[in-house]
């Protein structure tokens, strides 16, 4: 077994994607947060002493949301992912926006509900995409 000495570690390791990672996926957990509010779903923060597991899975996939899309940008310059990422986010800001400035009370939740939700889903497809991506820009 070759052992490895954390200076050569050290150097063979990128800093740059996991800070753009770090940078981007705060920024999103704070955009996600800030609509949460705007779009009266409640006061996220106030729940994490009822419901602590409910709390860190949504801002955990608030931030992995933004984290893995600039990950894969910033190793492998996929672009997709990103893009797919703001689509997402914008257009299900905004399918949201127009159920509550209608009036109307959303029964089931609403898309940025389940955009939140189901965060796994659009994590791993940014990552089959950027992988499609990789190997057709590759090929």
């Amino acid at each position: 077994m070759r052992r490895v000495s954390p200076s050569s570690l050290r150097a063979s390791v990128d800093d740059r994607p996991r800070l753009l990672g770090l940078a981007v996926g705060v920024g999103h957990a704070l955009l996600s947060l800030v609509l949460w509010s705007l779009l009266d779903f409640g006061d996220l923060l106030s729940s994490v002493g009822t419901e602590p597991l409910y709390v860190f899975y949504l801002v955990g996939g608030m931030f992995a949301l933004g984290f893995v899309p600039a990950v894969l940008y910033s190793k492998y310059g996929s672009r997709a992912p990103g893009a797919l990422s703001v689509f997402l986010l914008v257009g299900s800001a905004f399918g949201t926006y127009r159920i509550v400035a209608s009036g109307l009370t959303p029964v089931d939740p609403t898309p940025f509900g389940w955009y939140l939700l189901l965060w796994p889903a659009p994590v791993v497809l940014y990552a089959v995409i950027g992988a499609v991506e990789r190997t057709v820009t590759d090929s």
